[in-house]
């Protein structure tokens, strides 16, 4: 017997075949779950807006869909979202 065939006796088993989904399939799976992360939202802030405007609304730059207050912005913020706050507010 050989030296090599004396340290990893193993390797003198035969080899298992692996079904090559068996190797995609966890990679596909990972990569669909990054995709299912939130993107970020930027949130604005403008002297024309109004505070009774949805999170969703405030996401336009139009600014009378702003959020009218700092607070009123900061309430729709998730971690990683932005709050553009115009001059003047």
């Amino acid at each position: 017997m050989s030296t090599l065939m004396t340290l990893f006796p193993e390797a003198t088993k035969p080899m298992h075949r692996i079904s090559m989904s068996v190797l995609v399939a966890p990679v596909v799976f990972l990569l669909g779950l990054s995709g299912m992360a939130a993107h970020a939202a930027t949130y604005h802030v403008h002297k024309s807006g109004n505070n009774s405007n949805s999170c969703a609304t405030a996401q336009s730059t139009t600014p009378s869909n702003a959020k009218l207050t700092i607070m009123g912005g900061i309430a729709c913020l998730n971690s990683g979202d932005t709050l553009l706050v115009a001059s003047g507010t």
